[in-house]
């Protein structure tokens, strides 16, 4: 079961609340594409925060104490205008030290500012080791999907194999729109306490 852990610093900000416009990066990265045409943003929570962690348990892990599996979802609040996802960033609390971990990926429509039980992308089993995490953060690129939407969506999280003596750690935002699924019992979509989420977001090639 994801279990989440709020360590409280001397305040808390209220930046985390999602739109767009609060919520978007200008990336000024080497990719090749006519900038005449697109534009590359960042959009979702980017937060490498310790002061939010959410810490992850594995299918494996749930199995065991017997705990429910449960699947955590990111809102992207992308533009009604076509695009292409080229990437997706995890963000760390607590980098992992010593060994790897696996974890399924999903990309799900949005109605009403919730998630439907839509996928229009899923990549299965994405390793991730130490020696790929740079300053706290994991870059999943995706160039190769080709991977078009045009509207908002959900970002899907579900570790299915954590490291042998560290919990999987991600930094966290709060007051956002943060959903999670129980899929020990089939559950529908439940918003989080406090509006939680991971620090997951996705770069977007926007056509202009």
């Amino acid at each position: 079961m994801t279990k989440i852990y709020f360590f409280f610093l001397c305040f808390i900000t209220f930046a985390n609340a999602q739109d767009y416009k609060k919520d978007t990066i200008e990336l000024h990265e080497t990719i090749l594409y006519d900038k005449s045409k697109f534009r590359l943003k960042r959009v979702g929570p980017e937060t490498k925060s310790k002061s939010i962690c959410l810490q992850f348990s594995t299918i494996k892990d749930s199995v065991k104490w017997n705990k429910p599996i449960i699947e955590s979802f990111i809102q992207v609040n992308a533009p009604k205008k076509d695009f292409i996802v080229k990437a997706i960033n995890f963000n760390f609390s607590y980098p992992p030290k010593e060994e790897s971990f696996k974890l399924n990926l999903k990309l799900y429509k949005s109605s009403k500012n919730t998630p439907v039980d839509t996928v229009f992308f899923e990549k299965n089993n994405i390793e991730i080791s130490p020696s790929d995490i740079v300053n706290q953060s994991y870059k999943l690129d995706l160039t190769d999907d080709n991977i078009s939407y045009n509207d908002e969506f959900y970002i899907s999280v579900l570790i299915t194999k954590r490291l042998v003596d560290e919990f999987v750690c991600l930094s966290g935002v709060i007051l956002s729109n943060g959903f999670t699924r129980n899929l020990t019992t089939n559950g529908g979509f439940e918003k989080n306490p406090l509006g939680a989420k991971p620090s997951v977001n996705a770069d977007l090639l926007i056509k202009r």
